[in-house]
């Protein structure tokens, strides 16, 4: 049993089996079903005749397709979870946002995922004489898969090696505890506990302010999850014309741009990372995190401590400027840390998904949509996937990584460079000079001046109205 079931009450476990069409989803889950004298249910019986339709007529499932559907299939496992029985369901949840949506605040869920090389799952396809899905649509499962990651504590198998009663047995056998023929009564894994995060001090050679850490066995989301962090997981940085929380696991889920009552770019804090976010991150799946703000400032630091090295992530808006950027810094201070970016700008409120091209005077992209371009300027190598853009790099001792992303009219030229390293100096000396004023001595100063800070960051500059 693993650490973080410790102190689960005795609940009965779900099973959603995964994979991509052809992978044996319902073969595999109706012997395992039969083999734990579970309930079974066939995940695509709950799609609508349109879907259906869609899928028969040679054209893929679309998010605006899939997320009623999914929403269904959270309910059937509700329903199970309700009369407090076992169930055995099949449901593809090729993404990991489809697969978080079904097991976040359910520990009794647990993903069995089905795993094929595409020539296997092919010829599978091609034999069977009934397709609920046409092996066209293939290609199109395989683009949007992303194969579950450790910390989801998924059963793997490989389809292509086993036969069914061998994989059955497999399964079975990885279950917490192991569960005998006919007993649906089990401990299950849960992903929305896990250890307190230990704290870090920075070593930045400077003064820094926390802003805490999570209390001795907290709950947390998985800093790979694609669902939204807890409010007091997010910290927040302001230009006085908008604003954005950035979570400890390095992702801004939230920002209304140029100002606060426009329409949001970033709107995972509401749904998931299909809804838009900017990620930057350790490679490493779990490290150890700690943040601070540089004292007086609304400069956010992120430290990850990593088996590799250390690396802080530097946030912050920068003040007064014709367009509102922000700006994202790199910096390595010990080893070589691998790292990751994943940006997905939806404009109004998670919809509108931009036409994004490479700039012609700089390393990085612009974004239009409508009315408004961001334009992303960075030496860091990126590419498109799945309706989003993606990096990965290496930052060593030493080195700074900057990633700078300016608002702007899409009628209008791309915006200007910013000068990160000049913006810097220029936003903590604003800060400083603004926070100083504060005339409070007594013992609660740093929490006084920490709130005034906040508020003046959520002052909107042109009018002095709050946000």
């Amino acid at each position: 049993m693993k650490p973080d079931q410790a102190d689960i009450p005795d609940v009965r476990t779900i099973l959603v089996v995964v994979g991509v069409s052809g992978s044996g989803k319902t073969t595999i889950a109706t012997a395992l079903a039969q083999q734990l004298d579970w309930p079974f249910k066939e995940g695509d019986d709950l799609h609508p005749a349109s879907d259906t339709t869609k899928i028969h007529s040679g054209h893929p499932l679309d998010d605006r397709d899939r997320w009623p559907w999914l929403e269904k299939v959270a309910a059937w496992i509700d329903g199970w979870r309700q009369v407090g029985t076992s169930g055995v369901i099949t449901c593809s949840a090729l993404k990991r946002s489809y697969r978080d949506f079904l097991t976040r605040g359910r520990p009794e869920v647990r993903v069995v995922y089905l795993r094929g090389d595409m020539a296997l799952i092919a010829a599978r396809l091609a034999a069977r004489e009934v397709q609920f899905m046409p092996t066209s649509l293939l290609d199109s499962q395989f683009a949007i898969l992303e194969e579950p990651e450790p910390d989801e504590y998924p059963i793997h198998v490989d389809v292509g090696l086993l036969m069914v009663g061998d994989i059955v047995a497999a399964i079975v056998n990885e279950l917490d505890p192991p569960v005998s023929e006919n007993r649906s009564a089990v401990v299950a894994r849960t992903r929305t506990e896990r250890p307190a995060v230990p704290r870090i001090e920075p070593d930045m050679g400077q003064t820094y302010q926390s802003i805490g850490r999570l209390p001795s066995g907290g709950k947390e989301t998985s800093i790979g999850s694609d669902l939204p962090l807890r409010i007091e997981d997010y910290a927040l940085i302001g230009d006085c014309m908008t604003a954005a929380p950035v979570g400890r696991n390095g992702s801004i889920d939230w920002l209304c741009w140029p100002r606060f009552d426009s329409n949001a770019c970033f709107a995972a804090l509401l749904g998931t990372s299909e809804h838009g976010r900017w990620r930057i991150c350790p490679a490493d799946p779990a490290p150890r995190v700690s943040r601070a703000y540089r004292d007086g400032t609304m400069v956010l630091e992120t430290i990850f401590d990593t088996a590799d090295g250390r690396v802080a992530l530097i946030d912050f808006m920068p003040i007064g400027r014709a367009n509102s950027s922000v700006i994202r810094l790199v910096k390595g201070q010990r080893g070589k840390v691998a790292m990751r970016l994943h940006l997905a700008l939806r404009f109004d409120y998670g919809i509108t998904v931009p036409w994004v091209t490479q700039l012609e005077d700089s390393p990085g992209l612009s974004a239009i949509a409508g009315p408004s371009r961001v334009v992303l300027r960075s030496p860091v190598a990126l590419r498109g996937k799945n309706f989003a853009t993606v990096a990965e790099f290496d930052v060593a001792e030493g080195e700074c990584v900057p990633f700078a992303m300016t608002h702007g009219s899409s009628h209008l030229p791309p915006p200007a460079t910013v000068d990160w390293s000049a913006a810097l100096q220029e936003t903590e000396s604003f800060w400083r000079g603004w926070s100083a004023r504060c005339c409070y001595t007594g013992r609660w100063r740093q929490a006084v001046q920490r709130s005034l800070l906040t508020l003046k960051a959520l002052t909107y500059a042109e009018t002095g109205g709050s946000a």
